[in-house]
C-alpha cells in the first residue's frame, strides 16, 4: 500500500510519465524485498538455529560443495509451528550463504528426501532465480502499470464527473485505481504462475542432477500430496498453481531415474 501511496505521488506531479517512474519504484521495492528477505523479513516470523553437527549437516554440506556454493552457514527453523510440509531454502549475499532447513524437514525427512528438498533450494539459489524473479515480475508490472493507466483513463471519461472526480491525479480516485490494480493481479496471474512453474521444474531438474534421488523428490512429493490436487483441471492449472503438480513431478523424477538407468 505504502508503494502505490508512492506511486500516485508521481501520477499527481508526473501525469504524462507515471507509468516509467511506476516501474521504477517497483523495480526498487521487490528488488529491495528480495535482499532484505533472508536477513531481516524471514527472522521476523522464523527462529533461526545452528543445526547441530551430524550426519543431516554433513549431507546438506555436500551438497553446497558439489554446487561451488562456499561459506555456507546451516540452520533449521521453526517452521513446524506454521506448516507439516517439509521445505528449506537457500539464501546469500556478498559471499554468505545461509541453507536453512525446517525442523519438520530434518524431524521427518529420510536421508534421501532430505537431499532432494535442499537440492532443489541450492538450485533455486545456483540458477539465480530470485533475481529472474525480479525481473519477470517488473516486466509483467510494466504491463499492469499500462493496463492500470488505460482502465482508470476509461472508467473516469465515463463515470469522473458523476463520481465527482476531476480526474487520474484526484486522490479520490485511489479507489479506481486500486481497483484497476487488483483486476491486472487477476488477469496476469496465470502467466505469473507460469513462469514460476518454469522455475519450479528448472529447481527439480537441478536436484536430480546434484542429488541423484528420484525417489527422494518423489517422497517429498507425497507429503505435499494433500496440500493440492494430484492432477488438477486445467483451469485449477493456471489460476492456482506455482509449481509443477505433484503428480507432474513425480513422474518428471521417475522419468529422469528411467533415463538414467538407476536401479534404486
Amino acid at each position: 500500500m505504502v508503494g502505490i501511496l508512492v506511486i500516485y505521488r508521481f501520477i499527481r506531479s508526473r501525469s504524462s510519465q507515471w507509468v516509467l517512474w511506476s516501474v521504477g519504484v517497483y523495480f526498487l521495492l521487490r528488488a529491495a524485498y528480495a535482499l532484505l528477505s533472508p536477513g531481516f523479513i524471514e527472522p521476523l516470523t522464523n527462529d533461526f538455529r545452528p543445526v547441530p553437527e551430524g550426519p543431516q549437516k554433513q549431507q546438506v554440506l555436500a551438497l553446497a560443495r558439489a554446487s561451488a556454493v562456499e561459506n555456507v552457514e546451516v540452520v533449521t527453523s521453526n517452521a513446524s509451528q506454521q506448516t507439516r510440509i517439509p521445505d528449506a531454502h537457500v539464501s546469500g549475499i556478498g559471499g554468505w550463504t545461509r541453507i536453512s532447513v525446517d525442523d519438520n524437514t530434518l524431524d521427518a525427512s529420510s536421508g534421501a528426501m532430505l537431499r532432494a528438498v535442499v537440492g532443489r533450494e541450492l538450485g533455486h539459489f545456483v540458477l539465480h532465480h530470485d533475481e529472474w524473479l525480479v525481473l519477470t515480475d517488473t516486466a509483467l508490472m510494466c504491463l499492469g502499470f499500462v493496463f492500470v493507466a488505460f482502465v482508470t483513463r476509461l472508467v473516469l471519461q465515463r463515470w469522473g464527473p458523476q463520481l465527482g472526480i476531476s480526474g487520474v491525479g484526484d486522490i479520490a480516485g485511489l479507489p479506481v485505481f486500486w481497483g484497476a490494480f487488483l483486476l491486472w493481479g487477476g488477469v496476469s496471474l496465470p502467466l505469473t504462475n507460469a513462469i514460476s512453474r518454469f522455475f519450479e521444474h528448472q529447481a527439480d531438474l537441478y536436484s536430480l542432477e546434484l542429488a541423484h534421488e528420484p525417489h527422494g523428490l518423489a517422497e517429498f512429493m507425497i507429503h505435499a500430496s494433500d496440500n493440492a490436487r494430484l492432477k488438477p483441471t486445467a483451469l485449477e492449472y493456471a489460476l492456482f498453481y506455482t509449481h509443477p503438480s505433484d503428480a507432474d513431478r513425480i513422474q518428471t523424477a521417475m522419468e529422469w531415474r528411467a533415463a538414467h538407468n538407476l536401479t534404486n
